[in-house]
């Protein structure tokens, strides 16, 4: 199976017995977590609320990153899952997903899913590197690069 958020969605819905009380549980609308199998990005706050109420990760969510529980890791914090960048953080993760979402919405595009996590982890390493450069504000993704990233993802 493709390690894309799709196929985490799925893991996650016959892991609880259906999409439909995958959604139920997660006060989410099935049809939504159906786009979401089709390749629609996930809202940052509904992928959070996923991850929240069946107790995942978002790293492992979204990226596909990490154990997909934080038990499976013993003390593991969240930080860190990207070889050479530990600064990049489950909040980070989420705002690159909100980023990624906001450019694809506003220039029509679409990316297959199994791209969309090369998107988000780009962003969140785009970001930690101008922030270690001085030259990235707090907690805002550039959109150039991502630009850049979509461009080259479609």
């Amino acid at each position: 199976m493709e390690d894309t958020i799709a196929s985490r969605i799925k893991t996650l819905s016959a892991e609880v017995g259906s999409l439909n009380r995958l959604g139920k549980l997660c006060e989410i609308g099935e049809s939504t977590l159906r786009a979401w199998l089709g390749g629609t990005i996930p809202k940052a706050d509904a992928i959070g609320k996923v991850a929240d109420t069946v107790g995942v990760n978002l790293d492992w969510l979204v990226l596909g990153k990490g154990p997909m529980r934080h038990a499976d890791a013993g003390e593991w914090q969240g930080a860190g899952m990207i070889d050479g960048y530990p600064e990049i953080t489950p909040q980070l993760i989420m705002e690159a997903v909100e980023a990624v979402d906001t450019l694809l919405g506003e220039q029509g595009k679409v990316v297959p899913p199994g791209k969309i996590h090369l998107l988000v982890q780009a962003a969140c390493e785009d970001y930690v590197d101008a922030k270690r450069a001085n030259n990235a504000p707090d907690n805002i993704i550039d959109f150039r690069p991502l630009r850049r990233n979509i461009k080259l993802a479609v």
